[in-house]
């Protein structure tokens, strides 16, 4: 049985160093895109599946709540074409004392997109 949770995830600016915090929603449902809101609000079924940088970027971070069963992770995929790089549920787990960083690339114009596996 599928459990939808929320997370976040945080993207740095390579001009500015500030941040912004996405919150994600995930259908718990494999091959299914995670819903990316980066409008401030908590994200939900019917956010956006994908995020597009508005300047060049980094992700950063990335914190999951527990409790989800039919997934492991997510692929990250840009511009519709998975990186190789996954991002599992179990390091990132937000009561994680020390998660591990991330250092994803993004370039102004470009569509994040988290694929559920």
């Amino acid at each position: 049985m599928a459990t939808p949770e929320n997370s976040s995830l945080v993207a740095q600016s390579l001009m500015t160093g500030q941040t912004k915090e996405l919150s994600v929603y995930a259908s718990d449902v494999p091959a299914a895109y995670a819903r990316i809101e980066a409008s401030g609000s908590l994200a939900g079924a019917t956010s956006p599946d994908y995020y597009r940088a508005p300047v060049p970027m980094v992700l950063v971070d990335f914190s999951q709540t527990t409790g989800m069963t039919a997934t492991v992770g997510y692929s990250v995929m840009i511009n519709g074409v998975a990186i190789g790089h996954t991002i599992d549920k179990i390091t990132h787990v937000s009561t994680a004392p020390q998660r591990p960083k991330l250092a994803i690339k993004l370039n102004a114009g470009d569509e994040l997109r988290l694929m559920q596996i």
